[in-house]
């Protein structure tokens, strides 16, 4: 069913939080004129080149990253939250617990390896608001075999060792604009090689703006994306391996814990989620129709592209509940979220638009205005966001905005 509530708002305001601290859309990037700073423009990271090292087992983590008791659940691959994550989300979320509702932190909780890992990288990231810092936090990649690479984000706190080596290191920095309000963020990164053992504690989560820890996987054994347009994508390179579920290389019984976690809220929706892959999606395009990732005036998805970007997806938590995302260009960024239609114009279900001549509609219980899409052909997308609901006619377009795959 769909309903929001108060809990909502403030797990919204939470995990928007977290999204907005890490990274960027609305402002462009803004390099250094000293060069010397070594402040670069944002640019995807090259930490996963291939590394030597043992080939991997099925299920290489055999410890939780933070303890059972210290999270409530996994958010699932696909979370949205525009403008950063106007697309859906590449990585999963440990939701931690809190004391008080937000917006007091959420509970400190250790961090610790999952796995007998080599750490590759650490990357400090300072948020800048008016002169002032307003946020400090720390991102560290590992890999713990040959095929995975690995990464969390969101720790509020390193051991001194991990910190050590970040301060002692040549670092590669970059700076650029965060959520639209002045915000800067200045990202430094140490390329390191530091041997660590399952359950060895590496930093805190929690305690401070993130409302969880964020845990990426990347496999080289996996198949590229089938995505429309790859190109779209880190340039179309393969410098990135294919991104998936922490959950699904995980140890038994640890896994099944894991699993009957995976869940929460999202627009539209909460509770456990219930449809295969229970872990979730993250490309969801389908060719020749108005389902996936849509990009205005040909930008790349990456910071300085969000707010160019626009979804029509799944909702990650309830699958049968579909979502248009909007970053930017033709409204601020918001959602739209409903059941789908299998007939008519208004909620249609997105993998049934094709191209042609009609115009169709969407709205939303939880957000205001509509949204008229055509699907112009394979490739282009017809958009503009109105005041008023698919109730009121006609539907046609009076100030349109053009999508590309």
């Amino acid at each position: 069913m769909l309903k929001k509530n108060l809990y909502w708002k403030k797990f919204t305001l939470s995990i928007g939080t977290i999204i907005l601290l890490s990274g960027a859309a609305a402002l462009p990037y803004r390099t250094n004129p000293n060069r010397e700073s070594g402040i670069q423009p944002f640019r995807q990271p090259s930490m996963f080149s291939a590394i030597a090292g043992p080939s991997c087992p099925a299920a290489p983590f055999s410890i939780s990253p933070v303890a059972d008791d210290s999270y409530d659940f996994i958010t699932p691959l696909g979370h949205l939250n525009p403008p950063d994550h106007t697309l859906p989300s590449d990585h999963v979320y440990f939701i931690l617990k809190r004391d008080q509702p937000y917006p007091a932190p959420a509970r400190p909780a250790d961090v610790f390896a999952p796995a007998d890992m080599r750490i590759i990288g650490v990357t400090e990231s300072l948020f800048r608001k008016d002169g002032r810092i307003v946020n400090q936090d720390y991102s560290i990649d590992f890999y713990p075999c040959a095929e995975l690479r690995g990464r969390f984000g969101h720790i509020s706190e390193i051991t001194v060792d991990l910190k050590r080596a970040l301060d002692s290191a040549d670092k590669q920095c970059q700076e650029y604009g965060t959520g639209g309000d002045g915000t800067m963020c200045k990202r430094c990164t140490a390329r390191t090689d530091i041997p660590v053992k399952a359950g060895q504690k590496i930093g805190t989560a929690g305690g401070k703006s993130a409302a969880a820890l964020d845990v990426w996987v990347y496999d080289n054994r996996l198949p590229q994306p089938a995505y429309a347009n790859p190109i779209r994508y880190n340039g179309g390179s393969r410098q990135t391996p294919p991104a998936t579920c922490f959950v699904n290389y995980v140890s038994e019984p640890l896994r099944s814990v894991m699993r009957s976690r995976l869940g929460g809220m999202e627009r539209g929706a909460e509770g456990r989620r219930t449809r295969e892959p229970l872990c979730g999606e993250i490309n969801q395009d389908v060719p020749g129709t108005l389902a996936g990732n849509w990009f205005h005036n040909g930008v790349q998805h990456n910071p300085q592209g969000w707010q160019n970007e626009m979804g029509f997806v799944h909702n990650a938590v309830d699958p049968s509940v579909e979502i248009v995302s909007v970053g930017g260009i033709i409204a601020g960024p918001g959602l739209w979220w409903f059941v789908p239609k299998h007939e008519g114009a208004v909620n249609r279900e997105f993998s049934e638009v094709r191209p042609g001549e009609a115009v169709y509609c969407y709205d939303s219980t939880g957000n205001s205005g509509r949204i008229l899409v055509r699907l112009a052909s394979d490739t282009q997308l017809q958009a503009e966001k109105q005041d008023g609901s698919c109730g009121s006619l006609p539907l046609f377009f009076q100030n349109l905005s053009t999508y590309e795959r």
